[in-house]
Order: structure tokens, then C-alpha cells, then sequence
């Protein structure tokens, strides 16, 4: 089949990053148009470099890239960028942004009607409103709060009791907004990028919640950061940071972590 019947090419594609790690080498992917894709490989095998070069994002490789005319091509990053000065809930109400918007319109449009207008006016505003209905419509946008409950649920998430900003020089700040005196806590938490960004938020959070008198805490942390340095290596003089992390985590109170896909089973340890 020809190149140009297929919406995206990829031909001898390569990349290296600075230092010489080469990530990929000599991939070559044809997608047909309306055919379903997926990348599967361990952590490191280079599965999200090659979902950017698709993207757009990276665009410093060797070999061939290209979508055919007219295929827009979108990134969603594994881990989305959120707003540290807003609690879960708050988040999934920036995601639903331009439903939220489109409520809010119709709602002042509504309250508008009690006030005195002419007729033109009146119109103008009665078709604002029904193009405004049907936007709602298509999105599903009247059941916007059991969106926001659905989403929280399917994170196994509470409703957000606890702010974590940051100071200027980039020190996290935790405060818990909800007594959980005797109580069974629960972090939910991935040390993925920014690996060290995140751990911190777990040994304050924890802190805080021992501190607040939590009868139990555990910590849930789907990707283990430093996973893969659980051994001594070429040399006697490096650190076995797995257990650094692991004696970090116990030292603030978390007297359990479920997580998923370690490096080697000996982690477990």
C-alpha cells in the first residue's frame, strides 16, 4: 500500500538522548486510517518519547515522521499538569471548564429575564440561550455535578479537605482541612515524574496526618520511584535508594504501601 494512504508514517525513526542513550532505533510504523494503536513495553523501553514524536511534541530524532494531509495529530500526557492551588475536586472543574462556563452563561441570561428590556433584547438574548441549550445538550452538560462525583469516585477520591501549595523557593506546604483523629488515611500517590517532587508530598502529607493523630496511613503509589536502585552495583560506594525511600515512608508513620509492578520481587522486602 502506498505511503499516502495511511494517515501516519513513521520510517528507520531513531533517538538518542544527550550522553548517547539511544531510546529508539530503526522503528518504522504504518497507521491505516480509523485503526485502534497501542504501545506496550517496560518501564524506559521509550513508549512515551515515541507518543510525542507522533504528537508533535519532540521533534529532535533521526529517520522519518509524518502525518498525511489533513490528520491533526493531539498529545495527552500521562501525567496532566495541575493547578497545585486546587484540591482534586478543583481540578476536575478546570477540565470541565467550558461546560461550567457555558452553565454559567445560561444561568445569568436566566436572571437577566427579570429585569426590564424591549423586545429586541429579549430576542437577542432567547437565541443566545437557545444556542446555549444546545451546546449544554450535546456535552451532557446538566449532569455536570454527577460528572465531578463520578470522576472523584473512579479516583477513589474524598472530597478534597487538604491544600498542598508551594512557597516561592518551591517548598511544599501541606494543611489538612478535616480531622481524621483515630482514623484510617489513605494516599493516593505516584512518584512518577517529578520523582522527587512527589515523594515529598507523600512524607508531608503522612507527616501531617500522624501528627493530626490518623490511627492507620497508607500509602497507595502505582509507580514506585527508585524502584530500579534496589541493588549494589559495579561498585560497593553507591546507595540502595529503594530502601532509602522505603525507610522514608516508615519513618513518617505509612505502616503500608501498595503499589504495582516493581522493578524485582527482593524490593518487596
Amino acid at each position: 500500500m502506498a505511503s499516502y494512504q495511511y494517515s501516519y508514517v513513521m520510517k528507520n525513526l531513531t533517538k538518542t538522548f544527550p550522553g548517547g542513550k539511544e531510546v529508539l532505533k530503526g522503528i518504522t510504523l504504518s497507521f491505516l486510517p480509523g485503526a485502534k494503536i497501542g504501545v506496550l513495553g517496560p518501564n524506559g523501553a521509550g513508549k512515551s518519547t515515541l507518543m510525542k514524536i507522533v504528537g508533535g511534541i519532540d521533534t529532535d530524532f533521526g529517520g522519518e515522521a509524518w502525518a498525511a494531509d489533513g490528520i491533526r495529530v493531539g498529545y495527552l500526557p500521562q501525567e496532566p499538569v495541575l493547578d497545585e492551588r486546587k484540591n482534586v475536586e478543583g481540578n476536575i472543574l478546570v477540565a470541565l471548564g467550558e461546560t461550567k462556563d457555558l452553565l454559567d452563561r445560561f444561568g445569568e441570561i436566566s436572571k437577566s429575564f427579570a429585569e426590564p428590556m424591549d423586545d429586541d433584547e429579549m430576542n437577542r438574548l432567547l437565541t443566545e440561550q437557545g444556542d446555549l441549550q444546545e451546546k449544554i445538550d450535546a456535552v451532557n452538560g446538566w449532569e455536570i455535578e454527577r460528572t465531578i462525583e463520578i470522576a472523584m469516585n473512579a479516583l477513589r477520591c474524598p472530597p478534597g479537605k487538604a491544600d498542598v501549595t508551594k512557597f516561592s523557593d518551591g517548598e511544599i506546604m501541606v494543611e489538612l482541612k478535616e480531622n481524621v483523629r483515630g482514623r484510617d488515611a489513605y494516599i493516593l500517590q505516584s512518584t512518577c515524574a517529578p520523582c522527587n517532587d512527589n515523594i515529598m508530598e507523600i512524607l508531608t502529607i503522612a507527616d501531617a496526618l500522624r501528627r493530626s493523630s490518623a490511627a492507620r496511613i497508607t500509602a497507595i503509589i502505582p509507580y514506585f520511584g527508585y524502584a530500579r536502585q534496589d541493588r549494589r552495583v559495579r561498585s560497593a560506594r553507591v546507595p540502595i535508594t529503594a530502601k532509602v525511600v522505603a525507610d522514608m515512608l516508615s519513618a513518617v508513620g505509612i505502616s503500608r504501601v501498595v503499589t504495582v509492578d516493581l522493578h524485582a520481587d527482593q524490593i518487596q522486602g
